[in-house]
Protein backbone atom coordinates (compact mmCIF):
# COMPACT_ATOMS: atom_id res chain seq x y z
CA UNK A 1 0.00 0.00 0.00
CA UNK A 2 1.32 3.38 -0.44
CA UNK A 3 0.18 6.73 1.01
CA UNK A 4 -0.48 10.74 0.69
CA UNK A 5 0.60 12.34 3.80
CA UNK A 6 -1.20 16.10 3.28
CA UNK A 7 0.16 17.77 6.54
CA UNK A 8 1.20 21.38 8.57
CA UNK A 9 2.54 20.52 11.73
CA UNK A 10 5.30 17.84 12.79
CA UNK A 11 2.42 16.64 15.78
CA UNK A 12 -0.01 15.59 12.92
CA UNK A 13 3.17 13.82 10.64
CA UNK A 14 4.43 11.85 13.36
CA UNK A 15 0.65 10.20 14.45
CA UNK A 16 0.79 9.50 10.41
CA UNK A 17 4.31 8.18 10.85
CA UNK A 18 3.37 6.03 13.56
CA UNK A 19 -0.08 4.44 12.39
CA UNK A 20 0.95 3.75 8.75
CA UNK A 21 4.13 1.39 7.57
CA UNK A 22 5.12 4.45 5.68
CA UNK A 23 8.37 4.30 5.08
CA UNK A 24 9.44 3.63 1.00
CA UNK A 25 5.64 4.22 0.56
CA UNK A 26 4.46 7.46 1.14
CA UNK A 27 4.47 10.86 -0.84
CA UNK A 28 4.63 13.52 2.01
CA UNK A 29 2.68 17.27 0.57
CA UNK A 30 3.73 19.00 3.34
CA UNK A 31 4.24 22.94 4.67
CA UNK A 32 7.51 24.74 4.64
CA UNK A 33 8.02 23.52 8.51
CA UNK A 34 8.09 19.61 7.18
CA UNK A 35 8.98 20.02 3.55
CA UNK A 36 12.79 18.19 2.43
CA UNK A 37 14.21 19.58 -0.83
CA UNK A 38 16.85 17.03 -1.28
CA UNK A 39 13.85 13.81 -1.31
CA UNK A 40 11.95 13.63 -4.02
CA UNK A 41 8.87 11.56 -2.20
CA UNK A 42 8.75 15.69 -0.60
CA UNK A 43 6.31 18.23 -2.11
CA UNK A 44 5.55 21.42 -1.19
CA UNK A 45 1.82 22.96 -0.30
CA UNK A 46 1.28 26.13 -2.33
CA UNK A 47 2.05 29.30 -0.05
CA UNK A 48 0.22 32.14 -2.22
CA UNK A 49 -1.49 34.19 -0.47
CA UNK A 50 -4.57 33.96 -3.15
CA UNK A 51 -6.72 31.76 -2.36
CA UNK A 52 -7.67 30.87 -6.27
CA UNK A 53 -3.74 30.50 -6.38
CA UNK A 54 -3.03 28.35 -4.11
CA UNK A 55 -6.36 26.08 -5.22
CA UNK A 56 -4.78 26.41 -8.71
CA UNK A 57 -1.10 25.02 -7.74
CA UNK A 58 -2.31 22.70 -5.56
CA UNK A 59 -4.31 21.33 -7.80
CA UNK A 60 -1.87 21.03 -10.66
CA UNK A 61 0.74 19.53 -8.27
CA UNK A 62 -1.44 16.90 -7.14
CA UNK A 63 -2.26 16.09 -10.91
CA UNK A 64 1.55 15.52 -10.87
CA UNK A 65 1.88 13.41 -8.12
CA UNK A 66 -0.94 11.49 -8.92
CA UNK A 67 0.64 10.62 -12.32
CA UNK A 68 3.95 9.92 -11.07
CA UNK A 69 3.42 8.49 -8.03
CA UNK A 70 -0.02 7.59 -7.12
CA UNK A 71 -1.94 5.81 -9.77
CA UNK A 72 0.47 3.35 -10.09
CA UNK A 73 -0.84 1.15 -7.39
CA UNK A 74 -3.49 1.46 -4.67
CA UNK A 75 -2.91 4.28 -2.22
CA UNK A 76 -4.83 6.03 0.73
CA UNK A 77 -5.00 9.49 1.80
CA UNK A 78 -4.72 10.89 5.53
CA UNK A 79 -4.96 14.80 5.48
CA UNK A 80 -5.53 17.44 7.59
CA UNK A 81 -9.24 18.86 6.70
CA UNK A 82 -8.23 22.06 7.18
CA UNK A 83 -5.11 22.61 4.78
CA UNK A 84 -6.48 22.75 1.29
CA UNK A 85 -9.10 25.51 -0.05
CA UNK A 86 -10.29 22.57 -1.99
CA UNK A 87 -10.47 18.97 -2.15
CA UNK A 88 -12.36 18.69 -5.44
CA UNK A 89 -8.95 17.29 -7.39
CA UNK A 90 -8.60 14.88 -4.71
CA UNK A 91 -10.50 11.33 -5.80
CA UNK A 92 -12.79 9.40 -3.20
CA UNK A 93 -12.34 9.35 0.65
CA UNK A 94 -9.32 10.03 2.87
CA UNK A 95 -8.56 9.96 6.41
CA UNK A 96 -7.55 12.37 9.39
CA UNK A 97 -5.61 12.52 12.37
CA UNK A 98 -6.24 14.23 14.79
CA UNK A 99 -4.13 18.34 15.16
CA UNK A 100 -4.34 18.99 18.51
CA UNK A 101 -7.76 19.77 20.28
CA UNK A 102 -9.55 21.36 17.71
CA UNK A 103 -11.25 17.84 16.17
CA UNK A 104 -12.60 17.64 19.91
CA UNK A 105 -13.78 20.85 20.55
CA UNK A 106 -14.93 22.21 17.08
CA UNK A 107 -16.56 19.21 15.93
CA UNK A 108 -20.30 19.43 16.97
CA UNK A 109 -20.40 23.20 16.16
CA UNK A 110 -18.85 22.78 12.60
CA UNK A 111 -21.45 19.78 12.36
CA UNK A 112 -24.22 21.80 13.26
CA UNK A 113 -23.19 24.76 11.05
CA UNK A 114 -22.77 22.19 8.23
CA UNK A 115 -27.03 20.73 9.19
CA UNK A 116 -28.18 24.42 8.99
CA UNK A 117 -26.53 25.31 5.57
CA UNK A 118 -29.04 25.42 2.81
CA UNK A 119 -29.36 23.30 0.36
CA UNK A 120 -28.23 25.91 -2.25
CA UNK A 121 -25.17 26.82 0.09
CA UNK A 122 -24.11 22.64 0.09
CA UNK A 123 -24.63 22.70 -3.73
CA UNK A 124 -22.44 25.55 -4.31
CA UNK A 125 -19.96 24.70 -1.62
CA UNK A 126 -19.64 20.86 -3.09
CA UNK A 127 -19.08 22.35 -6.56
CA UNK A 128 -16.48 24.31 -5.47
CA UNK A 129 -14.77 21.59 -3.24
CA UNK A 130 -15.27 23.33 -0.05
CA UNK A 131 -15.43 21.25 2.60
CA UNK A 132 -16.87 21.21 6.53
CA UNK A 133 -13.68 20.59 8.87
CA UNK A 134 -13.00 18.66 12.10
CA UNK A 135 -13.80 15.58 10.58
CA UNK A 136 -17.02 16.55 9.62
CA UNK A 137 -17.48 15.65 6.33
CA UNK A 138 -18.61 12.73 4.19
CA UNK A 139 -15.58 13.20 2.25
CA UNK A 140 -13.22 11.76 5.36
CA UNK A 141 -14.07 8.51 6.11
CA UNK A 142 -11.86 7.70 9.57
CA UNK A 143 -11.09 9.91 12.10
CA UNK A 144 -8.27 8.94 14.29
CA UNK A 145 -8.21 10.25 17.71
CA UNK A 146 -5.98 9.67 20.32
CA UNK A 147 -8.86 10.43 22.99
CA UNK A 148 -7.15 13.02 24.66
CA UNK A 149 -10.54 14.38 25.49
CA UNK A 150 -13.95 13.40 25.07
CA UNK A 151 -15.11 12.15 21.41
CA UNK A 152 -17.64 14.33 19.56
CA UNK A 153 -21.02 12.18 19.76
CA UNK A 154 -21.17 13.59 15.43
CA UNK A 155 -17.82 11.63 14.94
CA UNK A 156 -18.06 8.32 16.98
CA UNK A 157 -19.11 6.29 13.86
CA UNK A 158 -15.94 6.86 12.10
CA UNK A 159 -13.23 7.02 14.53
CA UNK A 160 -10.52 4.85 15.21
CA UNK A 161 -8.22 4.88 18.56
CA UNK A 162 -4.80 4.85 18.66
CA UNK A 163 -2.20 4.41 21.23
CA UNK A 164 1.11 6.04 20.06
CA UNK A 165 2.73 3.81 23.05
CA UNK A 166 1.46 0.54 21.21
CA UNK A 167 2.39 1.63 17.63
CA UNK A 168 5.98 3.33 18.86
CA UNK A 169 6.80 -0.48 19.83
CA UNK A 170 5.38 -2.19 17.03
CA UNK A 171 8.01 0.28 14.53
CA UNK A 172 10.39 -0.94 13.02
CA UNK A 173 14.36 -0.19 13.97
CA UNK A 174 14.67 1.68 10.37
CA UNK A 175 11.26 3.09 10.70
CA UNK A 176 12.56 4.55 14.44
CA UNK A 177 15.56 6.30 12.81
CA UNK A 178 13.90 7.37 9.77
CA UNK A 179 11.48 9.55 12.63
CA UNK A 180 14.05 10.35 14.57
CA UNK A 181 16.47 12.22 12.15
CA UNK A 182 13.33 13.94 10.70
CA UNK A 183 11.45 15.28 13.91
CA UNK A 184 15.27 16.15 15.32
CA UNK A 185 15.22 14.59 17.74
CA UNK A 186 18.63 14.89 20.50
CA UNK A 187 19.26 12.39 23.01
CA UNK A 188 21.03 15.42 24.45
CA UNK A 189 17.47 17.36 24.96
CA UNK A 190 15.72 14.74 26.66
CA UNK A 191 18.49 14.13 29.11
CA UNK A 192 17.90 18.47 29.51
CA UNK A 193 13.86 17.39 29.94
CA UNK A 194 14.77 14.61 32.62
CA UNK A 195 17.20 16.93 34.39
CA UNK A 196 14.90 19.15 35.44
CA UNK A 197 11.37 19.57 37.71
CA UNK A 198 9.01 21.84 35.69
CA UNK A 199 8.71 22.61 31.56
CA UNK A 200 6.91 25.86 30.64
CA UNK A 201 5.17 25.26 27.92
CA UNK A 202 5.04 28.53 25.30
CA UNK A 203 3.00 29.73 22.25
CA UNK A 204 2.70 32.06 19.63
CA UNK A 205 0.74 34.77 20.75
CA UNK A 206 2.72 37.54 19.23
CA UNK A 207 3.62 35.61 16.06
CA UNK A 208 -0.69 34.87 15.34
CA UNK A 209 -1.21 38.91 15.91
CA UNK A 210 -2.76 38.11 19.31
CA UNK A 211 -0.17 41.01 21.21
CA UNK A 212 2.89 42.59 21.21
CA UNK A 213 6.27 39.99 21.78
CA UNK A 214 6.66 42.50 25.22
CA UNK A 215 3.09 41.71 25.82
CA UNK A 216 3.59 38.51 25.79
CA UNK A 217 7.13 38.04 27.95
CA UNK A 218 5.66 40.26 30.25
CA UNK A 219 3.17 37.52 30.64
CA UNK A 220 5.54 34.58 30.85
CA UNK A 221 7.96 36.79 33.13
CA UNK A 222 4.46 36.94 35.79
CA UNK A 223 4.44 33.40 35.38
CA UNK A 224 8.03 32.60 35.82
CA UNK A 225 7.45 34.62 39.31
CA UNK A 226 6.56 31.51 41.07
CA UNK A 227 9.03 28.97 39.74
CA UNK A 228 12.62 27.87 40.54
CA UNK A 229 14.64 29.28 37.40
CA UNK A 230 17.31 26.99 37.51
CA UNK A 231 14.68 23.97 37.70
CA UNK A 232 12.80 25.11 34.79
CA UNK A 233 13.05 24.43 30.90
CA UNK A 234 11.04 27.14 28.53
CA UNK A 235 9.87 24.75 25.70
CA UNK A 236 9.41 27.14 22.96
CA UNK A 237 6.58 26.73 20.59
CA UNK A 238 7.62 25.05 16.90
CA UNK A 239 6.07 28.47 15.17
CA UNK A 240 7.63 31.21 17.61
CA UNK A 241 10.37 33.32 16.03
CA UNK A 242 10.94 35.17 20.19
CA UNK A 243 14.50 34.39 21.24
CA UNK A 244 13.52 33.64 24.33
CA UNK A 245 17.50 34.34 25.54
CA UNK A 246 17.05 37.89 25.28
CA UNK A 247 14.57 38.03 28.38
CA UNK A 248 15.67 35.09 30.36
CA UNK A 249 19.32 34.64 31.48
CA UNK A 250 20.18 31.76 33.56
CA UNK A 251 16.85 29.64 32.05
CA UNK A 252 17.43 26.25 29.93
CA UNK A 253 15.66 26.93 26.76
CA UNK A 254 14.90 24.37 24.45
CA UNK A 255 13.85 25.72 20.66
CA UNK A 256 13.38 23.00 18.13
CA UNK A 257 10.87 21.19 16.37
CA UNK A 258 10.53 17.85 17.84
CA UNK A 259 7.40 17.10 19.01
CA UNK A 260 6.82 16.59 22.83
CA UNK A 261 5.10 13.13 22.28
CA UNK A 262 8.82 11.99 21.35
CA UNK A 263 10.27 12.58 24.44
CA UNK A 264 6.95 10.94 26.07
CA UNK A 265 7.84 7.73 24.17
CA UNK A 266 11.22 7.73 25.61
CA UNK A 267 10.09 7.64 29.08
CA UNK A 268 9.72 11.40 30.01
CA UNK A 269 7.25 11.52 33.05
CA UNK A 270 6.78 13.07 36.17
CA UNK A 271 7.27 16.53 35.62
CA UNK A 272 5.24 20.24 35.75
CA UNK A 273 3.81 20.98 32.88
CA UNK A 274 3.11 24.78 33.06
CA UNK A 275 1.09 26.70 30.09
CA UNK A 276 -1.33 29.33 29.25
CA UNK A 277 -3.34 26.73 27.36
CA UNK A 278 -1.20 24.91 25.07
CA UNK A 279 -3.16 21.85 23.63
CA UNK A 280 0.35 20.26 23.66
CA UNK A 281 -0.33 19.70 27.42
CA UNK A 282 -3.45 17.35 26.60
CA UNK A 283 -3.01 14.10 26.96
CA UNK A 284 0.01 13.95 29.48
CA UNK A 285 0.38 10.89 31.72
CA UNK A 286 2.48 10.94 34.81
CA UNK A 287 2.43 14.84 34.92
CA UNK A 288 1.07 17.51 36.96
CA UNK A 289 -0.49 20.11 34.66
CA UNK A 290 -0.56 23.67 35.42
CA UNK A 291 -3.09 26.17 32.86
CA UNK A 292 -3.46 29.25 34.25
CA UNK A 293 -5.82 30.07 31.36
CA UNK A 294 -6.57 33.76 29.86
CA UNK A 295 -6.68 35.18 33.16
CA UNK A 296 -8.53 38.08 32.81
CA UNK A 297 -6.38 39.18 29.90
CA UNK A 298 -8.42 41.38 27.08
CA UNK A 299 -6.15 40.26 24.04
CA UNK A 300 -6.38 36.54 25.27
CA UNK A 301 -10.09 36.44 26.20
CA UNK A 302 -11.14 38.42 22.78
CA UNK A 303 -9.01 36.06 20.86
CA UNK A 304 -9.63 32.99 22.39
CA UNK A 305 -12.51 33.12 24.60
CA UNK A 306 -12.49 32.92 28.38
CA UNK A 307 -10.42 29.94 29.52
CA UNK A 308 -10.32 29.36 33.70
CA UNK A 309 -6.90 28.31 34.92
CA UNK A 310 -6.83 24.98 37.11
CA UNK A 311 -4.38 22.41 38.12
CA UNK A 312 -4.73 18.72 36.74
CA UNK A 313 -3.23 15.45 38.60
CA UNK A 314 -2.43 13.12 35.94
CA UNK A 315 -1.89 9.54 37.01
CA UNK A 316 0.42 8.11 39.33
CA UNK A 317 2.54 12.03 39.86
Amino acid sequence: MRYLCISTTSYNCLLFCLLTDFLGNTVFWVSSDLYLSEEKNFFLLSESSSSKQRKLENKRLFQHMQKAYISKEPFEIYAQDNVLDYYSFIPGKFSMLEDGTMTYLEAESEYKKEKERSFFSRWRRKIKGKIAVCGVSPKVEKVYLRGILPTPSCLQHKVEYIDIYALWDQKSTEEKRWILHFFGFQQKHLELLQSKKAILFTQPLSEDGVMTEEEKIEIYKKILEKEEMKELVIKVHPRETTDYTKYFSGISILQEKTPFELYLLHGLKGKRVITLFSTAVYGLDNFEVIFYGTNGNKDLINRFGEISGHVLYRDSY
